[in-house]
């Protein structure tokens, strides 16, 4: 009886090892989101969703993908107009696509210019950066319905709950600061100072610390979880590696490795991953040449690659954490922005 249940642990264990991950890409100039088999390194499917999709966040089930569109036109310096037009408002909202077919079930309002999006941990909210609008938009995923709009600091673009899901925590590369919302009441429990240009906001396992990117910084800002202050900068331009980086890394999205020790950070302009040890609170590991502006990040459910979507050079790359190198890169035309790995 025993080497049965035994034999049949190991045959589960095998099933979710073989399972085969997918992941979504959102294409921001061809307003798409993208299917791609890392494994295989194709593209295997296109969807349609609506205009400059951009932040993504997936279901814990994996069925529904939510997708922030915007109508405001792409302003920079990265081959963009470069002139301020004024933005279709009614191609704003938030794509719920069904992963099972590939379709857009439905687009929820979602406040004007939605950039980020993140989920209450029932699943039941989505919190989304309104950037052009400096306002968070709360939006019940049952119903469609908008519960609520809060004012924030200049250029929200990066949205997440704390774990416990009380608070939800929201990035303002403008206001250089991090404000963290009640997410009960969606009112403004504090500001805490995060660098220069925050924008992504990682918890630890055990919410101790939320590590901040800063791209524009080229650091990392260290938060308190528990007293919600300012700990400290981690420089990227202060780094000694070897081989010497070719560009500093600008910190843009990032993720923690599935056993909570790592955090990865793509490196935006630098064209690298950061890998930061939670635990030394260092880089311990660097990246380099990983594509062209590599803003989206994701890690594999074993913990051994990373996915980065590579926006200037307009494709994904499948990187080998133990060789710190690239294994492949997949092309992608269309802007990729964001990356999620899925197992469903």
């Amino acid at each position: 009886m025993l080497l049965a249940c035994l034999g049949l642990v190991a045959i589960e264990a095998r099933v979710r090892a073989d399972k085969h991950e997918k992941l979504f890409v959102s294409a921001e100039d061809s307003g798409e989101v993208v299917v791609i088999d890392p494994k295989a390194g194709v593209v295997t499917g296109r969807v349609k969703v609506g205009h400059r999709p951009r932040g993504m966040r997936l279901s814990k089930d994996g069925r529904w993908l939510y997708v922030t569109l915007t109508g405001s036109p792409k302003i920079g310096p990265h081959g963009e107009t470069t002139k301020a037009t004024p933005g279709d408002r009614n191609r704003d909202g938030l794509a719920v696509v069904d992963t099972n077919d590939l379709n857009v079930a439905k687009v929820l309002k979602a406040g004007i210019d939605p950039i980020a999006v993140d989920l209450s941990p029932d699943g039941k909210m989505a919190f989304i950066a309104n950037q052009e609008s400096s306002q968070v938009t709360v939006v019940e995923l049952a119903t469609g319905a908008t519960l609520g709009t809060t004012s924030v600091g200049s250029g929200p673009e990066g949205v997440t709950f704390r774990p416990n899901g009380k608070e939800v925590w929201i990035a303002t590369t403008q206001a250089q600061e991090i404000y963290v919302l009640d997410s009960a009441t969606r009112k403004l429990k504090m500001r805490v100072g995060a660098g220069s240009t925050p924008r992504t906001i990682v918890f630890t396992r055990d919410s101790r610390q939320a590590i901040v990117t800063d791209s524009q910084g080229s650091a990392f800002v260290l938060i308190d979880g528990l007293k919600n202050k300012f700990q400290k900068l981690v420089l990227m331009w202060q780094l000694k590696t070897t081989p010497v980086l070719r560009y500093v890394p600008q910190p843009y999205a990032a993720i923690l490795s599935p056993n909570g020790k790592m955090l990865y950070a793509s490196g935006g302009l630098g064209e690298s991953i950061v890998g930061f040890d939670v635990e030394k609170g260092a880089v311990t590991q660097t990246i380099d040449d990983v594509g062209g502006m590599p803003r989206g990040i994701g890690v594999s459910r074993d913990g051994k690659t990373l996915f980065t979507a590579n926006s200037a050079s307009n494709d994904v790359s499948v990187v080998d954490i133990a060789a710190s190198k690239v294994q492949k890169r997949i092309a992608l035309s269309g802007g990729p922005w964001a990356l999620v790995v899925s197992t469903n």
